[in-house]
């Protein structure tokens, strides 16, 4: 049977690969994959480092730190608890209030919605 691919073409090399060496290459390419993904994602947050926060500060909270990624805006803030005996009462917020955290802001059907994230933005990498 020929073949319809060139002879020094890739997959012909990868046809002639054992069963074993085919998945040692799959595990490979997985992870070169999710490798490259972060590096891309990395690269589209420094491009839209720039991108103005939404109007949703308040007396309550001050944004440390602003971005878009997949089409929701990202926030890093601190914030005050609002308990009364608390350190972050009556002071500077960006040097002692709670966190900072992120938080995730967008638009749905005319209303501003919120979603608190935690101390990793989704697009930082896992510890495990």
């Amino acid at each position: 049977m020929a073949s319809k691919f060139p002879p020094n073409s890739l997959c012909l090399k990868i046809m002639r690969l054992s069963l074993e060496e085919k998945r040692n290459l799959q595990q490979w390419l997985e992870a070169e994959i999710k490798h490259e993904q972060r590096e891309q994602d990395k690269e589209m947050i420094a491009e839209s480092a720039t991108v103005k926060p939404l109007n949703v500060s308040s007396t309550n909270s001050a944004i440390v730190e602003s971005c878009s990624y997949e089409g929701r805006t990202y926030q890093l803030e601190r914030r005050r608890c609002g308990k009364k005996a608390c350190k972050c009462v009556g002071a500077d917020l960006r040097s002692s209030g709670h966190g900072p955290y992120w938080y995730a802001y967008w638009k749905e059907s005319g209303k501003l919605r919120t979603q608190y994230i935690g101390k990793r933005a989704p697009w930082q990498e896992s510890s495990s």
